[in-house]
């Protein structure tokens, strides 16, 4: 707002401390936006608002429009709610592996399957990219499936991947855990 007020009296200023201004304007412009995302980022609002599965939906929609991916959603009737840590790690593993399909697998296409049954919640994210390449299998996984592994094993999941030539399938599966009433 200072700088809001300040540009509004630099018609007494030269010329260079015009520009200065109109830098910092714009730098604290980005600094806004990026803050937004990076408060998003780390806490995305719509899980709170609308649980796992609306915010898998919400999240989805945003990501393909950004990205130009071809998306699949196959979610469950079923939207009770999870305890908060088994949503925040799977809509981080969704994260991810939308973020290695859009970024490595060179597939158009993904296909995102969320289900529960009596003893698991599972999410599945399925392209038909390239796979994974050799060396990443042989030397163990890069930082973004290690990071999706460990927050599988902290709320008491694993995470299974299935990587060929025709794509790769990221599969999330924790143990339902639900409030008792």
């Amino acid at each position: 707002m200072n700088l809001t007020l300040l540009g509004q009296s630099s018609n007494l200023w030269n010329e260079e401390a015009r520009q200065l201004l109109a830098a910092c304007l714009a730098n604290t412009d980005q600094c806004c936006e990026e803050i937004r995302t990076l408060s998003y980022v780390l806490h995305p609002p719509p899980l709170d608002k609308l649980g796992l599965f609306g915010a898998v939906r919400d999240f989805a929609e945003g990501f393909a429009r950004r990205s130009g991916l071809r998306l699949e959603l196959e979610l469950p009737a079923d939207t009770t709610r999870l305890p908060r840590d088994v949503e925040m790690a799977l809509f981080r593993v969704l994260q991810e592996s939308l973020g290695n399909v859009h970024r490595h697998s060179g597939s158009k296409t993904a296909t995102i399957r969320l289900w529960r049954d009596a003893d698991e919640v599972r999410l599945e994210v399925q392209d038909t990219g390239c796979g994974l390449p050799a060396t990443s299998r042989k030397t163990g996984l890069g930082l973004g499936l290690a990071g999706m592994q460990e927050r599988m094993k902290q709320v008491g999941g694993r995470l299974e991947i299935d990587s060929r030539a025709g794509g790769t399938t990221v599969r999330a599966l924790v143990p339902v855990r639900m409030k008792k009433p």
